[in-house]
């Protein structure tokens, strides 16, 4: 088989067993997200290629958690090729977190985990974050990561006992700015936010400042992660 094509942007790849990420799920991505090329690694001499060029730094590769566990040296090389890469774990039920998540963060080798249950208009924007820079980590990871901090995972560990408080802090946000919210959520910027709106730049970054002020989080980043986790904490209603 062909070698993975490391040189499209904006590009998704998959590294674990075939029957671990569903065609069908495949199919939703190149659909629903935009650069969203999906690319399944089988062969293990691609986790060994180096990066030749700066600007395709930006791409997303979900790590299946089986993977992770038996090929730490290639995880770990993959992370020394690409290091503007965001290296995602996919948990596959986010009620049994592997243990090797702990050791995963301490090493700086991966920064995100994603369950694979998580709603689908959820876990699309998780992707959406990933690939626009951000990181995403489950609020019920964070008891995994054992009693020590790892430095990788600081700025989502250290700002953990606030997004408690932030949870209670969605009511202060007007519509216009939860509108604004959701869309930073799905991993659009500022114009397109604008466009779809029908309001200036200036007019979204206003709101985006005031979004950040009334959740008390650093950046636009943090904000799109919490509202994420809280959708995906809410209870659905069923017909």
């Amino acid at each position: 088989m062909a070698t993975a094509n490391y040189e499209k942007k904006g590009s998704i790849y998959f590294v674990g067993a075939s029957e671990k990420f569903p065609k069908e799920l495949e199919g939703v991505i190149e659909r629903e997200i935009d650069n969203g090329r999906f690319v399944r690694i089988s062969q293990k001499i691609d986790l060994y290629r180096s990066e030749r060029r700066g600007e395709f730094s930006k791409r997303l590769f979900l790590i299946d958690e089986g993977f992770s566990a038996e090929r730490k040296e290639s995880v770990a090389c993959l992370r020394k090729n690409f290091p503007e890469a965001n290296l995602c774990m996919l948990i596959n039920d986010d009620l049994s977190f592997p243990s090797i998540i702990s050791e995963y963060f301490q090493e700086g080798l991966i920064k995100s985990v994603l369950p694979m249950n998580l709603r689908i208009d959820l876990w699309l924007g998780a992707i959406r974050l990933m690939l626009n820079g951000g990181h995403y980590l489950p609020a019920d990871a964070i008891k995994y990561m054992g009693h020590e901090r790892p430095s990788s995972a600081a700025p989502a560990l250290q700002n953990h006992k606030q997004r408690g408080r932030t949870m209670n802090q969605f009511s202060k946000l007007t519509r216009r700015e939860t509108e604004v919210l959701c869309l930073i959520s799905e991993g659009h910027q500022n114009k397109i936010i604008a466009d779809k709106l029908s309001l200036s730049e200036h007019t979204i970054k206003l709101h985006i400042h005031h979004i950040i002020s009334k959740l008390g989080v650093s950046n636009r980043t943090e904000a799109a992660a919490i509202f994420i986790q809280k959708e995906n904490h809410s209870p659905s209603l069923e017909a």
